[in-house]
């Protein structure tokens, strides 16, 4: 939000949690500042990191799609290609978050003491009670536990999206070209169709 960061302050939040896990979820922690990650390695050197992978196109049109909604994007700009083009070389924060493989790497080599896995979007939709279940044995909590929170629940799932066209398809498939199969190479799985959906 603009304030210098204050990591004992943000720990400090967690300290009714007693024995029970705690955790924060965020995309702005794809952006955090080397600094910051060693500060948090240090301080926190229990915690668990989390990475939801998911196509880096699929992953910037769902961004953008939020920024119209909330009238943070001109929408014109679609209709433009070499504008659009541009407007992906300079839109920081949308594209910054939409390169998971550089997210590894600057955690890993600012925090490498810290546990981080990966889960793949793609296998959240395919099977979203096993990816639950997947996710609470890494942290450690007793998945056979039930609860009130549904695995398959999805609170965006009627939010409007925008029409992604064929151009705008291509535009963003060689934007995102190099990154989409460094993803195939790191997280495998269900990363590896990612570039032939685009013909790459």
């Amino acid at each position: 939000m603009g304030n210098p960061s204050d990591i004992a302050g943000y720990a400090n939040l967690f300290r009714y949690k007693e024995a029970a896990l705690s955790g924060d979820i965020t995309p702005g922690y794809a952006n955090l500042d080397p600094v910051v990650i060693r500060q948090l390695a240090i301080m926190l050197p229990a915690l668990k990191l989390i990475l939801l992978v998911r196509d880096p196109v699929d992953r910037a049109w769902s961004r953008l799609s939020m920024w119209a909604r909330q009238e943070n994007l001109d929408t014109q700009l679609l209709e433009d290609p070499k504008a659009f083009r541009d407007f992906l070389e300079t839109a920081g924060k949308l594209t910054s978050e939409s390169f998971p493989t550089q997210v590894v790497k600057r955690w890993k080599s600012n925090a490498p003491n810290l546990e981080l896995r990966h889960f793949l979007f793609d296998d959240l939709v395919a099977d979203p009670k096993g990816f639950k279940r997947d996710i609470l044995v890494y942290l450690g909590a007793d998945s056979s536990k039930d609860d009130e929170w549904e695995a398959d629940r999805n609170r965006k799932a009627g939010a409007a999206k925008l029409h992604m066209t064929t151009s705008l398809r291509s535009i963003m498939a060689e934007f995102f070209r190099d990154e989409l199969l460094a993803c195939a190479a790191l997280f495998d799985g269900a990363a590896r169709s990612w570039p032939a959906r685009y013909g790459i």
